[in-house]
This record gives C-alpha cells, sequence and structure tokens, in this order.
C-alpha cells in the first residue's frame, strides 16, 4: 500500500488490498458485542484506527461518525479501534469516559496490546481501511484528509453490495472546536513533549536532570516555543512529574486552539490573541485530577499538551480538504518528529 490515500476517479476500479484480519485481538468492546467475520459478512466495513488525545484523529472523527450515521442503515459498519499511544489511554475507564464525551457510538474495539494493529500491519493513527461486502480491504486512508475519496468508496461498494438508496450527495460536515480542520499556511510550533525522550526546547536555567528530582525555575523570558518548570520535579523519559506541590510550567507558542493532554484525559482552555504564554499550576494528587491553568496572553490563541501526551492544536476555520492537508500523517509512530514542524 502506498504511505496515503491517493486521489481516485470516481467508479474507477477499486484494487484489491487484502482481507480485513478481524478483531480476535480485541481486549473488550464498546457500544457494541463482539464482532466476528459472520457478523460483517455482507457488509461494507470501515475500519477507524484511533486513539483518544490525537488531535489529528480528533479532526478526521466529524467525517467518520457522519458517515456511520448516514450509511449505518444501507450496509455500512463503522468499527472504531482503540489502540492507546500513551500509557493513560490503556485504561478502559478513561476510553469510555471520552467516547462519551466525543459522541463515538459506533462500536469500539480496545487494542491495548496492539494486536489488531499488528494484524493490519498499520503503523498511523488515524488510518481507515473500506472493505467490501466480502471482507477485501479496497482503499485506505492513512492521516488527515482525503474525505470526498473515503466517502465516495462507501458509495460505490454500498452499490455492489446491493444498496440501490444511495445518492451521489456528500455528507455535510463543518468541524467546530477540536474537530476542525488545520490550517496548514499558519504553523509556527511543533509538537511539545514533557519528557526527554521526545522533548525540546527546555529552557530552565542549568538545563535538565534525566530522571532524578531537582529544582527548576522558569527564565524571566521564553523563546518562542520553548518551555521551563519551576518547583520540584523529576523529568523522565515519557513524562515530567511534579513532586510537591507549588509547581509550574510555562511554555511560550503559536497556535489557535488550546488543547491539553494528561494522564486522566483532556483538558481545554482557550485564550485570544499570535502568541501565548501559557503557565500550569500543577497539585499532585491521586490521578493528577486536579489541576489548575493560568493562561497569560498576549498575542494569538495557543495551545499545551503535557504529562507525556502531545500539542497539536485545531486550528483555523474548516475548510475543504485538500491534497495538501491529505499529505499529511500525523500521530504516526514513525513519522512523528520527521513531522513535527508541520503541527501547530
Amino acid at each position: 500500500m502506498s504511505l496515503f490515500g491517493t486521489p481516485r476517479n470516481a467508479g474507477a476500479a477499486l484494487p484489491v488490498e487484502g482481507h480485513v484480519p478481524g478483531f480476535d485481538g480485541a481486549t473488550g468492546w464498546l457500544n457494541s458485542a463482539p464482532l466476528t467475520a459472520a457478523d460483517l459478512q455482507g457488509k461494507v466495513v470501515l475500519v477507524d484506527f484511533w486513539t483518544y488525545t490525537c488531535i489529528n484523529w480528533l479532526r478526521t472523527l466529524g467525517y467518520v461518525r457522519a458517515w456511520a450515521e448516514r450509511y449505518g442503515d444501507q450496509g455500512l459498519v463503522v468499527v472504531g479501534v482503540h489502540t492507546p499511544e500513551f500509557p493513560f489511554e490503556r485504561d478502559a475507564d478513561n476510553v469510555v469516559e471520552a467516547a462519551k464525551d466525543m459522541n463515538v457510538e459506533y462500536p469500539i474495539a480496545l487494542d491495548p496490546d496492539y494486536a489488531i494493529w499488528q494484524a493490519f500491519g498499520n503503523q498511523y493513527w488515524p488510518a481507515a481501511y473500506i472493505a467490501d461486502a466480502d471482507g477485501r480491504i479496497r482503499h485506505h486512508q492513512f492521516g488527515e484528509g482525503g474525505y470526498e475519496d473515503c466517502e465516495r468508496v462507501i458509495q460505490q461498494l454500498l452499490r455492489e453490495a446491493g444498496s440501490d438508496s444511495v445518492t451521489d450527495d456528500l455528507a455535510d460536515v463543518s468541524g467546530a472546536g477540536l474537530e476542525a480542520q488545520a490550517d496548514w499556511a499558519n504553523l509556527e510550533s511543533p509538537e511539545t513533549y514533557l519528557g526527554y525522550q521526545q522533548g525540546h526546547n527546555f529552557a530552565s536555567p542549568g538545563g535538565a536532570h534525566l530522571d532524578e528530582p531537582r529544582a527548576y525555575s522558569v527564565p524571566d523570558t521564553l523563546q518562542l516555543n520553548s518551555w521551563g518548570l519551576s518547583g520540584d520535579w523529576t523529568i523522565e523519559g515519557r513524562a515530567s512529574v511534579l513532586n510537591r506541590p507549588g509547581g509550574r510550567i510555562a511554555f511560550r507558542f503559536h497556535a489557535r486552539a488550546s488543547t491539553s493532554s494528561r494522564d486522566r484525559g483532556r483538558q481545554t482552555r482557550r485564550c485570544r490573541s499570535a502568541s501565548c504564554s501559557t503557565e500550569l499550576l500543577q497539585e499532585p494528587t491521586t490521578g493528577w485530577t486536579s489541576t489548575k491553568m493560568v493562561t497569560a496572553c498576549w498575542s494569538n490563541r495557543g495551545s499545551i499538551s503535557w504529562f507525556d501526551s502531545t500539542d497539536r492544536s485545531p486550528t483555523a476555520p474548516s475548510r475543504s480538504p485538500s491534497s495538501q492537508a491529505a499529505s499529511r500523517p500525523t500521530c504516526s509512530p514513525s513519522a512523528r518528529n520527521v513531522w513535527a514542524d508541520k503541527y501547530v
């Protein structure tokens, strides 16, 4: 398979890219009893790999949700495969809460052990595979974009399966908030991690001391896309952990909306004005559920993520999908660092 979904001509013959390997590796199901090959026989199936803190998947959710609703009575089954990127996303209760918050009502296979991911040979979040009524994969889309192509494939396969009520018009999706499409021409801040394995631009005086407690302070000024800590912290490979109350994270960035991900889920704040300095006041409690965020803005709107998570905020008003947007893989374990400068 090619890395990304490629534009196709309506009605063109679709390749056969293999067969749906099934979902036997799922450790549980949400919104449905376990789905077997027999359950899906004769159905067009869209398999959507996701993880709930991935903003790049969130920007595709409006389309996947719309297709599930629009074509569900015509023979389409959407199966969301939740394969976690971060440890806290392995918690089934967190997935339940996230799915409820985001109105994900189609069947979800829980894949914390990557069994389904590996069976598909998948490498990306988001990734969509569309199979015909015989279980043959006929189209895929890795990363954002390709929405019209995907819907046209769904329509074509439903007609081939015998549905006579499929129209040619496309679902009307107007993403808002976290589901708004990115403004690819106005990206100035990369993904930001607060662990040393993938962290960059740490600005606290004296630098980072890895895997050991240390008192840090925030510099008087922060350059764009730099961040610092204040208080007693331990900087670990995949997290910066506050050791006692009174810690602070400061991060200067340029973006449109403020989105934050942490070990207990997602947190969103917004500010108005071209770059921001954002401070997080952390109180270490069980599960890190007590978090106060103070944001001081003097330029545009911004976003931040912390505790082993990523910052890729939605940007700009929703616009039509383009080949440019479709060519950007996101939340890919192999391409993440390569494409980091393309993220908001």
